[in-house]
């Protein structure tokens, strides 16, 4: 299975001091065409089928989130050792030195196995840098934080100032999540029944985010789409109050309605315009646990350790 996948990749590779790499949980929006900038793909199973967006293609939007509202389970799988290491090599092998944001440690394997990876290739190109950045984050949270990379790699930062810009900014990518199928929650094992029936029969609709260590949890509930979509409203504001948004991305698990309500409700709140808002669609790594009708926010924020109150 090739695992090297980018959006815009020059094949000789532009005059450029390191790569920015990601794995597939980020949902980078398709609209941007970056160059040197790779992502590790993943794959997931439903059905009794694996599909690997390579030799198997993903399904259609519409047909995956169709799928899981009718019963069908997704189940994702991470990249392997070996899958990483060809990644990782291919990259190192041509001279270039590598940045990897990572999905969340707390959340996946993942970043275990890409450091794990990392440090071997460390002593076949002793020549090299390699480094793995834990995000802290999940979606579109991980895939903001790449954006700002890429931004500032662009900028000139060295390499060096590029690692330590990275750390600095996880903390200060806010993201929220909203579930409009509770019963997909328990379909896929993260909610009892009897606590998945009550929430389906009075609309309660959970509020998630990553804590500061990028734990997922959930920090309110709602009864109903519209009181969700307010209360993730509440928090957005709360959370980016005073702060100059460059970017906002916003992902809906075939759910666009309700992700152009969430972009004109955020244009009322801050001054910003509406090109700079991206509404892309949830892939389906992430899509998977989230179910459809899920909308995401992400956003430039006050540091998560001081501004977000979370719940237990």
């Amino acid at each position: 299975m090739n695992m090297l996948t980018n959006q815009g990749l020059n094949a000789n590779f532009i005059d450029m001091k390191y790569l920015i790499t990601t794995d597939a949980t980020a949902d980078y929006p398709k609209c941007f065409e970056e160059k040197d900038f790779y992502i590790i793909q993943m794959s997931y199973f439903m059905d009794g089928l694996l599909y690997d967006g390579i030799e198997t293609p993903f399904l259609s939007t519409v047909d995956f989130y169709n799928k899981l509202a009718a019963g069908s389970f997704s189940k994702t799988a991470m990249a392997t050792h070996d899958q990483v290491y060809k990644f990782f090599d291919e990259l190192l092998s041509k001279g270039q030195d590598i940045i990897h944001i990572s999905f969340a440690e707390p959340l996946s394997g993942g970043y275990a196995c890409y450091c794990n990876v990392a440090e071997e290739l460390r002593e076949k190109y002793p020549d090299r840098k390699i480094n793995i950045v834990d995000s802290k984050s999940a979606s579109i949270g991980e895939g903001l934080l790449v954006w700002y990379a890429l931004r500032n790699r662009d900028k000139g930062a060295s390499y060096e100032d590029e690692v330590i810009y990275i750390t600095s900014m996880r903390d200060n990518m806010g993201h929220l999540f909203t579930i409009d199928d509770i019963m997909h929650l328990y379909r896929g094992g993260r909610l009892k029944k009897n606590a998945a029936l009550i929430g389906k029969t009075i609309q309660i609709k959970p509020i998630l985010s990553c804590d500061p260590d990028g734990n997922l949890i959930t920090i309110g509930k709602a009864m109903g789409k519209r009181n969700a979509i307010k209360s993730v409203l509440s928090f957005f504001e709360n959370m980016s109050e005073g702060l100059e948004q460059e970017i906002i991305f916003i992902q809906h698990a075939d759910n666009l309605k309700d992700a152009e309500l969430l972009k004109s409700k955020v244009i009322e709140i801050c001054n910003i315009s509406e090109d700079k808002i991206i509404i892309d669609e949830l892939g389906p790594i992430i899509g998977s646990h989230l179910g459809k009708g899920a909308l995401t926010l992400s956003f430039k924020c006050k540091d998560r350790k001081e501004k977000l109150k979370f719940e237990k």
